[in-house]
């Protein structure tokens, strides 16, 4: 039952990310993510306690708005909760199946293959926001 939950918000709020940065030398580096953004606190907590990851609280400096709390899980600890969840997902089920061709951890000796990922998730991504 917690992993259907999981699967809802994850579908629902959560996003999916590969970030690129590129160093000094030239080199090409991503990083997968999987987060969920609140304001609600005790949705993070649970997160946090149940699947470990990184938490961030951020003010927006406006009295209007609410505190905001980040989860975040990266790399190969984000493979496994999406390969977890995949079978409950409707909404980010196809985003998720390109996230999961992603390459953490290993050499590529193939750099179009990640820049594809990359490419193909940023516009799933944009796909699933003109959905809400």
């Amino acid at each position: 039952m917690k992993i259907a939950y999981l699967a809802g918000i994850i579908d629902g709020e959560g996003c999916i990310l590969i970030h690129r940065s590129i160093n000094d030398k030239g080199y090409i580096g991503y990083t997968l993510e999987v987060g969920v953004r609140n304001t609600d606190g005790r949705l993070i907590d649970w997160l946090k306690n149940n699947y470990g990851g990184t938490v961030k609280v951020s003010s927006r400096g406006n009295s209007k708005h609410k505190t905001c709390y980040d989860w975040r899980l990266f790399n190969q600890k984000a493979i496994s909760l999406l390969l977890l969840i995949l079978p409950y997902l409707i909404v980010k089920k196809e985003q998720i199946e390109v996230a999961l061709k992603f390459p953490v951890g290993k050499i590529v000796r193939n750099p179009a293959l990640r820049e594809w990922i990359y490419k193909t998730l940023q516009s799933l991504k944009a796909m699933v926001y003109t959905l809400n």
